[in-house]
Parts: C-alpha cells; sequence; structure tokens
C-alpha cells in the first residue's frame, strides 16, 4: 500500500507531469515561405511521422514496468509489436473495458488499485535525418502523449 503522508505521483492531484514540456501551441515549421503558405504539416521536411510498428510490453500495474526500459539499448526484443496510433485492447493485449459509471480505481479519488492497473510500456527507435543536424532545437510530439525534446 502506499504511504499517504508520501503519495504516490499517480495519486497526487499535484503531480501533473513528469519530464514534460510546458504547454505551447501547435506549430509545424517550414523552410520555405511557400512550404508555410501551403500549411501541408505532412509535407514538410521538418516532419518526421513515427506512426507504424512499436516495441509494446503491458504490466499489469506500474510497479511491474520493466526498470530501465526507456534506457537506449535496453533489449525490447522479446516484446510484441503494436500499430501506433491504436489501442492496445483492440491489438491483442488486455481487453476492453466500457463503463458508465462504476469506479475501476479502486477506492475514492485520487486512490488507485495497487493489483490492477495495465500500463502501457512502448518503444521505438529512430534517427533523426541527416539534414536536420545542425538546425537548432527537435521536439517530438505524440499524439496525446507529453512531447520530450532534445537540444
Amino acid at each position: 500500500m502506499s504511504d499517504t503522508s508520501h503519495p504516490l505521483d499517480i495519486e497526487n492531484p499535484q503531480v501533473v507531469g513528469i519530464n514534460k514540456e510546458p504547454p505551447h501551441a501547435t506549430l509545424m515549421p517550414y523552410l520555405t515561405e511557400e512550404q508555410a503558405i501551403a500549411r501541408d504539416a505532412k509535407a514538410s521536411p521538418c516532419r518526421l511521422d513515427l506512426n507504424g510498428p512499436w516495441r509494446f510490453h503491458l504490466a499489469h500495474n506500474p510497479s511491474e514496468v520493466p526498470p530501465g526500459f526507456w534506457d537506449a539499448g535496453y533489449d525490447t526484443s522479446p516484446w510484441d509489436e503494436i500499430e501506433v496510433p491504436g489501442n492496445w485492447q483492440l491489438q491483442g493485449h488486455d481487453v476492453p473495458i466500457y463503463v458508465n459509471v462504476r469506479n475501476l480505481c479502486g477506492g475514492p479519488p485520487p486512490k488507485v488499485r495497487e493489483d490492477f492497473n495495465p500500463t502501457g510500456c512502448y518503444v521505438r527507435e529512430f534517427r533523426i535525418p541527416e539534414e536536420w543536424i545542425g538546425r537548432g532545437r527537435s521536439s517530438t510530439s505524440l499524439a496525446s502523449s507529453p512531447p520530450s525534446t532534445s537540444g
């Protein structure tokens, strides 16, 4: 059980993000004025599409997340692949959850169940295109996930 004097991050309403960039407008850079006027984000040479197969591991709860899986060199070869964007429940992991009013979290908010709280771990390796090197800061924006950045 979690110590109520030091709640788990997932149970702490004051924790709204970890390693998260501040909110900002979604903007797409372009290399030329013509590209910017066309406003075709998918055609921008400054965009790298990460949709597609990702390595995936489903942990039954956050305490079962493999430590260090986010580190370079971690062996994800035994993991399955799923399509991102996608829903892991519809790709053979866990079962879809359909609820109307029942609280699945296991207690009054912000308490969460410790025995069952499915947690997805995703890994995708990619390379920054050579032509991006030296251009300055790059940022990844993953639809509904917090962005990560490199400088």
